[in-house]
């Protein structure tokens, strides 16, 4: 929990106020702040750095979501030529079979 004493802008400020005087007391207002400033950083990174791991998480996931779907288009793609394929040939064997039952 930051304090007014250990506000880096608060001390930095004393300390410019203080016209070059500096005291044991303002050198640990200074440790203080900086020790405080420093925790709030690493605190700050953390969390940047789980929150950036989930969403390399998510991305990830989305990618083979997204192979998935590109794999099921390319197999009904497969499917459907295959499936016109066979009607086609189907169809040209009923005709050939039609044309040769009708001969006069």
């Amino acid at each position: 929990m930051e304090t007014e004493n250990t506000n880096i802008s608060t001390v930095l400020d004393k300390i410019s106020e203080g016209n070059g005087n500096v005291s044991l007391k303002s050198s640990q207002n200074i440790y203080k702040a900086l020790e405080t400033c420093s925790k709030n950083l690493l605190q700050e990174t953390s969390s940047l750095n789980l929150r950036l791991d989930d969403l390399h998480h998510d991305i990830q996931s989305t990618a083979v979501r997204v192979g998935n779907v590109s794999t099921k288009f390319v197999n009904l793609s497969d499917t459907q030529y295959i499936e016109k394929r066979v009607y086609s040939d189907n169809s040209d064997k009923i005709s050939v079979t039609s044309k040769s039952i009708y001969k006069p």
